[in-house]
């Protein structure tokens, strides 16, 4: 049984390179830390039960100090959410209106911000609490929702993949609890340079 384990544990390493210690450790390094964040994204969604993949591009704006995101699709169709300021809006392109409410009116808007800047930040020792890390490629990690973690009530896993240099994550891909998949491609973001008010605009 030892040396099945062992020839299965060389096999691995001769596969994917290196262990999960040691690119995490490479991750740390390489890694920019994001204090700011504006670039474009492509979404695209499998509909397992449908054998439908709808996708949609956009842009994504993000301020740690503020904990603000904005979610802005820009094709095929128009329309945004936003966390900005304490205050969540959400814009429907083809009316052109908006609704806006008191973030400290809703438990969930904390959350999401606290896993945002989670997984934008990269930050494997946190996903750690709530997932089982393995390496699923060169350059990418793949993260099983644990029984009893806040991720599994809506998704099984996260696969996120990173760029050649490792700066940034590349693409993410969440598989959902009902078999669909979403996988998000990140194109050049600008990191860490001041965003304005009309950044934030609609």
């Amino acid at each position: 049984m030892r040396t099945f384990l062992a020839i299965i544990l060389l096999f691995a390493t001769a596969l994917f390179g290196e262990s999960l210690e040691e690119f995490t450790q490479r991750l740390r390094e390489k890694m920019i830390p994001v204090e700011t964040y504006n670039g474009e994204f492509i979404q695209t969604r499998e509909l397992n039960a449908l054998g439908m993949t709808l996708e949609f591009r956009g842009k994504m704006l993000y301020e740690k100090d503020t904990c603000s995101i904005l979610w802005r699709v820009e094709k095929p169709i128009k329309g945004a959410f936003r966390i900005h300021k304490g205050v969540i809006a959400h814009w429907d392109g083809d009316s052109g209106k908006s609704l806006e409410a008191s973030a400290e009116r809703y438990s969930w808007v904390k959350v999401v911000q606290e896993r945002l800047t989670e997984w934008i930040k990269l930050d494997l020792r946190k996903l750690e609490e709530y997932t089982d890390l393995s390496m699923a490629g060169e350059r990418r990690i793949r993260a099983v929702a644990k029984e009893d973690g806040i991720l599994k009530k809506v998704a099984e896993a996260i696969e996120i993949e990173f760029t050649e240099d490792l700066t940034r994550a590349e693409t993410i891909t969440i598989e959902e609890k009902s078999g669909d998949k979403l996988i998000i491609r990140f194109q050049e973001p600008v990191l860490n340079k001041p965003l304005t008010e009309k950044d934030w605009e609609f």
